[in-house]
């Protein structure tokens, strides 16, 4: 007897959300809004062609896209003087997500990779972003290793080097 393979199930799409800071969760007129952070299909309605047996490996072909989609739960009855405010814990998480997100827009396991010419885009993007986090990234190491007593302050130093 033969045994039946189970079908192919694709992963599921990447989300996650984060909710807002507020002083005071209890007040509704304080309530946080909430990002969502979500891999999503978009579908392009010019699209008029036939989609090539070629094509069927990258993650955008045909009428489907693959898209981020970014919600702040922003409603018709509350204005836009409510944005949502992340710690800095979150917020990191938050770009943390977006790039999970993005990534996951062309998985090879759920959707298929990406052209020749949307790979030299996004690293080029990936370039920029990994100067920013490596900013973040020293500045916050300084400021522990100086709390820890194993570093000088730099601004001290600074001082210092100017007297």
């Amino acid at each position: 007897m033969t045994k039946q393979q189970p079908a192919y199930v694709p992963f599921p799409a990447f989300s996650t959300s984060f909710e807002g800071w507020t002083p005071d969760p209890d007040d509704l007129e304080q309530w946080a809004n909430s990002v969502r952070v979500e891999v999503v299909e978009g579908y392009d309605p010019t699209f008029t062609g036939e989609v090539s047996e070629e094509a069927l490996e990258y993650a955008d072909c045909g009428e489907e896209r693959h898209l981020v989609e970014i919600d702040t739960n922003y409603k018709p009855t509350r204005d836009s003087q409510h944005p949502v405010r992340l710690t800095r814990g979150d917020a990191v998480k938050l770009a943390g997500a977006l790039l999970e997100a993005v990534e996951d827009t062309f998985h090879y396991s759920r959707c298929g990779r990406l052209r020749p010419a949307e790979a030299k885009e996004l690293l080029d993007a990936i370039r920029d972003t990994e100067y920013q986090l490596v900013e973040l990234r020293d500045h916050a190491l300084n400021d522990l290793l100086v709390g820890a007593g194993l570093t000088k302050d730099p601004l001290d130093v600074t001082e210092e080097n100017q007297r």
